[in-house]
């Protein structure tokens, strides 16, 4: 059993007996681990239980045990702390549905450098941004869903402008069946995955088509990765925006 250090961001984060938490993190150096941290609900803990909530980003030592038993942390420390998450309602409420949607979506226990500075990225973005944040949750849907290997095909145009949720891709009117997203739902897609991050708030959106898009993009989910849940977070966000 190897003591390992990394970093890595919290995923979902549950109480354990009194004083302990269970965490899943994607870590930078093997992928989604489960951890176990024993006694930081104490209130003379060296570890403060505010270092563990869901979407920081922490660095960690901890004992590896290289299958799937639970690993514990030894020692942890913020790498970075949100200066606009934990005090802007909308932005945490968005925070907290992204990390349900990529805690369901990966399930990989190997390095992944690649997605794990995606993720790291986002919520560093969604932090700082000074822009508005309305497209944001659709734009990182569409993204995750390109590291994930089921990405929208980029086949739009005036003859296919329906996106198929079941195909992946645009399609001909002619075509329309259940899985269809209509015409200017269809366009707001496109646009959104040909527009980088900075650039989403410059695309006009209302919140009924933002609403009605998220739950086609969360269909588009559970068709293309097994045991998909559906989302606990989407109600509180949409009071929220209400």
């Amino acid at each position: 059993m190897a003591i390992v250090k990394t970093e890595g961001i919290i995923l979902r984060s549950k109480k354990y007996s009194e004083t302990s938490l269970i965490l899943d993190i994607y870590t930078q150096l093997h992928g989604l681990r489960s951890y176990i941290i024993s006694g930081v609900r104490k209130s003379r803990s060296k570890s403060k239980a505010g270092i563990y909530q869901v979407m920081n980003i922490i660095s960690l030592v901890a004992y590896d045990k290289q299958n799937d038993a639970l690993s514990r942390i030894t020692e942890a420390h913020p790498k970075y702390i949100y200066k606009n998450i934990s005090r802007d309602v909308v932005k945490s409420s968005i925070g907290m549905l992204l990390m349900e949607v990529t805690r369901n979506a990966i399930k990989e226990k190997e390095q992944n450098l690649e997605l794990y500075s995606f993720l790291t990225d986002w919520f560093l973005f969604l932090d700082q941004t000074p822009n508005s944040v309305g497209n944001l949750t659709l734009k990182y849907l569409l993204d995750l869903s390109e590291k994930l290997g089921f990405k929208p095909r980029e086949n739009y145009s005036a003859e296919t402008p329906i996106f198929d949720t079941y195909e992946g891709q645009f399609i001909h009117h002619d075509q329309e069946n259940k899985y269809c997203i209509d015409p200017d739902l269809s366009k707001l897609i496109f646009r959104l995955t040909q527009s980088h991050k900075t650039e989403i708030h410059l695309i006009h959106s209302d919140r009924a088509s933002r609403a009605s898009l998220l739950d086609k993009l969360i269909q588009f989910y559970q068709l293309h990765l097994d045991n998909f849940k559906d989302l606990k977070s989407i109600s509180i966000l949409r009071q929220v925006l209400s």
